[in-house]
């Protein structure tokens, strides 16, 4: 007897082959309780992962406070997580009064996690509607986090945005000791651009003395000179930081966007302390397949250091890279 699709789904590891993928879907809104079981009951494994694609794909309307729910009870280094804040947002207009309901409850508790709130703000960013409550939401993180909340305003587009990032910028204070400095003022710079704002040309003759200088300070690991750098915004930044993932795939589009969510699970990866990244890497590696082990092991080792040598602002300019193991 051959398995039911969603039964081989369970099964799967990182990809999913292309005929279960059809089968589930050819189920049509049948399939729907079954991948709604697995997201669930499987939570931040591979078929979770690849459920959460398939209820998009299917216009699941009912998969949306289950896929919320899944978002607070994941991280951001968590792929899941990742696919989640990517893909909800083209469940459309449905998405909005749920995920304001869960900001709320974020806030109402008072002592919200900033990956859920960040995350739920993500996915209010880019659902293409107009609402108060989304601006004042992203205005709320922007307060609290500009690093975060600029790209966040300017995923929303709001042109009121524009007055709190040029605020922001003139009022700016580099501190070139401190890693983080430099990235908040290069997503500042970013969101402004986004926005359709223009620097001064007396501002960014200050800024690109700002950013020599940070170059000067961290010169022995750069590889990209700082002026490069600092009009790439995120994306751009994402698809360089991809790009040895990218060229391995086989030019689908399909395939383009899985190398992109495992390249923004490899930066959040890098971006934590070693303690928590060996860790989380160690927990990662035992939800594959024993054969798929090694080789995904090596490529985050690759793609940590990676992110380590484009961007040593973020890892205070001096971080040894990781060795081998």
């Amino acid at each position: 007897m051959v398995a039911n699709p969603i039964a081989r789904l369970r099964r799967a590891g990182e990809k999913l082959q292309p005929k279960v993928r059809a089968e589930v879907l050819a189920l049509g809104t049948t399939a729907i309780e079954g991948l709604l079981d697995v997201l669930e009951e499987d939570l931040g494994n591979w078929p979770s992962i690849h459920a959460a694609d398939l209820l998009v794909d299917l216009k699941a309307t009912d998969a949306i406070e289950p896929m919320l729910l899944a978002l607070t009870e994941t991280d951001f280094d968590d792929i899941l997580y990742s696919r989640i804040v990517l893909r909800l947002p083209e469940l459309g207009a449905a998405v909005l009064e749920p995920a304001l309901a869960a900001l709320a409850v974020e806030g109402e508790e008072g002592d919200g996690e900033d990956d859920t709130i960040h995350g739920l703000c993500e996915v209010l960013a880019t659902l293409g509607i107009r609402d108060e409550r989304i601006f004042e939401a992203l205005r709320q993180v922007f307060e609290r986090d500009m690093q975060f909340g600029a790209g966040m305003l300017a995923s929303y587009g709001d042109p009121r945005a524009l007055s709190l990032i040029e605020e922001a910028i003139a009022n700016f204070e580099p501190d070139f000791t401190q890693r983080w400095s430099r990235s908040e003022l290069v997503e500042l710079l970013d969101a402004q651009e986004r926005l359709g704002g223009v620097l001064a040309p007396d501002v960014r003759e200050r800024h690109d003395g700002w950013f020599a200088k940070w170059d000067a300070r961290h010169r022995p690991v750069r590889e990209i000179s700082a002026p490069v750098q600092r009009r790439k915004g995120p994306a751009q930044q994402m698809a360089e930081y991809a790009r040895p993932i990218l060229d391995a795939t086989d030019g689908s589009s399909g395939a383009a966007q899985r190398a992109l969510n495992m390249a923004m699970l490899f930066w959040n990866l890098a971006m934590r302390d070693e303690a928590k990244r060996e860790q989380t890497l160690a927990e990662m590696v035992l939800r594959l397949d024993e054969a798929d082990r090694a080789e995904f092991a090596e490529t985050a080792r690759m793609m940590i250091e990676r992110h380590r040598t484009m961007f040593p602002e973020m890892h205070g300019g001096s971080a040894a890279l990781l060795a081998p193991r």
